[in-house]
């Protein structure tokens, strides 16, 4: 067991992999029994997703404290965002263009239906970030809606006046960063605990 205990995280998510592959291959009944824990495990880390993004990026924005700070990194991450999908796009057609996949493939049109043709407005796309009810974007794991109210939330709090800032902002921002470092831990408590890996000492680390 402390043999274990002293494994990465990674190495101990490899043999998790060969593992599971070996039992599906063995004996496909007994991976359906302990199949469960997977769903389980997953289960929870989803759960954890949307409080994540949404305490992280508004408790983030808060830190800052400053609309221009905000402004400098937001136009550096656009930058970013562009420039690598402006990357990753070259290197798609490039790769498409020498490799061609599927030329001369034409089995797959035989018993095809006319497909319609799809209607695409960025208009309309635009609008679909901005939700109409948090709490449903939440519900629906909507994360583009998600993030765009925490980014407009973050900011509000930060702009707010000083005498706002200290009736309001200030509890909501110590509140928000309570939210984060719990979500922090329960995150930890469950990737940790369900590779068995020393959860203390994780945390203990991450305080750190």
């Amino acid at each position: 067991m402390q043999f274990w205990k002293k494994l990465g995280l990674g190495t101990k998510i490899i043999i998790g992999i060969v593992i599971g592959i070996i039992i599906g291959l063995v004996s496909p009944a007994a991976a359906k029994f302990i199949s469960p824990l997977g769903d389980i495990f997953l289960r929870m880390l989803k759960m954890l997703i949307v409080p994540l993004v949404f305490f992280s990026i508004t408790s983030g924005i808060c830190k800052m404290g400053d609309v221009k700070q905000l402004r400098n990194v937001g136009l550096r991450y656009v930058l970013w965002i562009v420039i690598s999908a402006v990357f990753a796009a070259t290197v798609g057609m490039v790769a498409a263009l020498i490799v061609q996949p599927g030329k001369g493939t034409t089995d797959f049109l035989a018993g095809a239906e006319a497909a319609e043709a799809a209607s695409y407005s960025f208009i309309d796309n635009v609008v679909s970030w901005f939700p109409t009810n948090i709490v449903e974007s939440m519900v629906n794991a909507n994360l583009l809606q998600i993030i765009v109210f925490s980014l407009f939330l973050g900011i509000a709090m930060i702009t707010l006046k000083i005498w706002q800032l200290a009736a309001l902002a200030l509890p909501l921002i110590v509140l928000l960063a309570v939210q984060l470092a719990f979500m922090y831990v329960f995150a930890r408590f469950v990737i940790f605990r369900f590779m068995g890996a020393d959860y203390d000492a994780a945390v203990i680390t991450a305080g750190t």
